[in-house]
């Protein structure tokens, strides 16, 4: 975006046209000089989407008309859980652009329908796992039981976390330490990466991408205040969210499908998740309700069917059940022993 380079049909950078499908053939790594718009569909590169829900990073909003009518932008991620409107990098007349734009496109430019490259390969969905105490052991499965690996770490009396502390990439393990208010965060599920105090007694830990940088931080909720404190350095905060009542429960999720983790809480007297899409200094919105589970289920979240967006879900201690809100609700496995604490991530 700092190249200054300007826009032509003709001219080339790194061997790609300086246009607006030579720079999305850059950004998919094809071929030089790069394809037309008419051309990613036919050639088998790319395929049309059925539907806007389906839109992941990457992917791209086409217009396959031929010459300057046509128009290709790279889809980054919506700007919120309405999904009107999306991030996006795409080359015009005017130049390189990092923007928001009204989906599908600016009025006036033609039609444009979501395509994906057909070299990416969905995500996939989270798994499940358990913590017992017993012996400090992370066991973890993919989402239909079947055994991935396990992990020995922490203290008997911590409570155990999940995330992907060291950058984008699978999750690995980490604990807070509620007597001494630490988190020991490792990036290989071994050595600490990450060691910090933060939070008061009493509070409840978290962690999120906060900012969408694909890196996750630290956070606690405080139940006197019914207010969530989130970091993105590990150290201060940098959003203080009210949301909810104090004897709810605390959960955080990509919920919007933008990348970036929100603040949700669960009434357990009602089984209903109350869900944001932005994390505000402030009071949050409640952008989305979900009743999923039983009474005495224990709330989770996850990214059940691979679609990049989290979703709701619970675990069942009393026969050690794990259920996702997807397709209607459905079970996805039964996982561990009586005791054990549910937990859920990218393992691979």
């Amino acid at each position: 975006m700092d190249k200054n380079l300007q826009y032509s049909g003709n001219a080339t950078y790194q061997g790609y046209r300086t246009d607006c499908s030579g720079y999305a053939s850059m950004a998919w790594k094809l071929g030089t000089p790069g394809l037309a718009t008419p051309d990613f569909v036919p050639s088998g590169v790319a395929s049309w989407l059925n539907s806007k829900e389906d839109l992941k990073p990457g992917d791209a909003l086409l217009n396959d008309a031929s010459g300057a009518a046509g128009h290709i932008a790279i889809f980054n991620g919506w700007t919120d859980g309405t999904h009107t409107s999306y991030d996006a990098y795409e080359f015009t007349g005017s130049g390189v652009h990092h923007r928001t734009i009204p989906y599908p496109y600016f009025s006036g430019y033609g039609t444009f329908k979501p395509v994906r490259n057909n070299s990416v390969i969905d995500a996939t969905p989270s798994g499940i796992g358990v913590y017992r105490a017993a012996d400090r052991t992370f066991y973890v499965a993919d989402r239909n039981g079947a055994d991935v690996g396990r992990n020995m770490f922490g203290n008997a009396d911590d409570m155990p976390l999940v995330g992907h502390f060291a950058g984008p990439g699978r999750d690995t393990v980490g604990v807070y330490r509620p007597a001494t208010q630490e988190f020991f965060l490792t990036g290989d599920n071994a050595n600490v990466a990450v060691y910090t105090v933060f939070g008061n007694k009493d509070d409840v830990p978290l962690v999120g991408d906060w900012d969408g940088t694909g890196k996750q931080t630290i956070g606690v909720y405080r139940p006197s205040e019914g207010a969530f404190y989130l970091t993105v350095d590990n150290l201060t905060p940098k959003y203080r969210v009210t949301f909810g009542n104090p004897n709810w429960k605390p959960i955080v999720g990509n919920w919007s499908g933008t990348g970036k983790d929100t603040v949700g809480v669960y009434d357990p007297d009602t089984q209903t998740f109350h869900l944001s899409d932005a994390n505000v200094n402030g009071p949050a919105n409640d952008d989305h309700r979900v009743t999923f589970g039983n009474p005495d289920d224990v709330p989770i979240k996850g990214d059940w069917d691979g679609s990049g967006t989290d979703k709701v879900g619970v675990y069942r201690p009393s026969t050690q059940e794990f259920f996702g809100a997807v397709n209607g609700g459905q079970l996805l496995a039964k996982y561990g022993n009586p005791g054990d604490k549910p937990l859920t991530g990218h393992w691979n």
